[in-house]
């Protein structure tokens, strides 16, 4: 991190704050410890509801599958004294497997040169 000192309207103060990058204060978050000693996100402390826990998730884990985000915010932000080892597995809604009594029982095989 660099400063800069000067009085402002100096030329040499006006160069430098034209070429230095600054951060946008959306990207910026501060973590505070919790019980256990670990860092936590403030953004994380702001989440007040699951959809925008799910939200949260997006953000910060964008290479999860779409279909777990809603299952991650219901175990982060939900509460969880309601919530059973069913209603998780609901959450998660995931496709059925195809049934196998539909799939052909013999691969095909490449067609028989002369």
């Amino acid at each position: 991190m660099d400063y800069v000192l000067g009085t402002k309207g100096s030329l040499e103060l006006d160069i430098l704050a034209n070429r230095m990058e600054t951060t946008p204060l959306d990207k910026v978050t501060y973590e505070v410890p919790n019980d256990l000693g670990k860092h936590v996100p403030m953004t994380y402390c702001a989440v007040q509801s699951i959809e925008e826990g799910e939200d949260y998730h997006r953000q910060h884990f964008p290479r999860i599958p779409d279909i777990l985000y809603p299952a991650m915010a219901r175990y982060s932000f939900g509460d969880l004294s309601q919530m059973t080892k069913k209603d998780f597995e609901r959450t998660l809604q995931l496709p059925s497997p195809p049934n196998p009594l539909l799939l052909d029982a013999a691969p095909l095989s490449p067609p028989m040169c002369c």
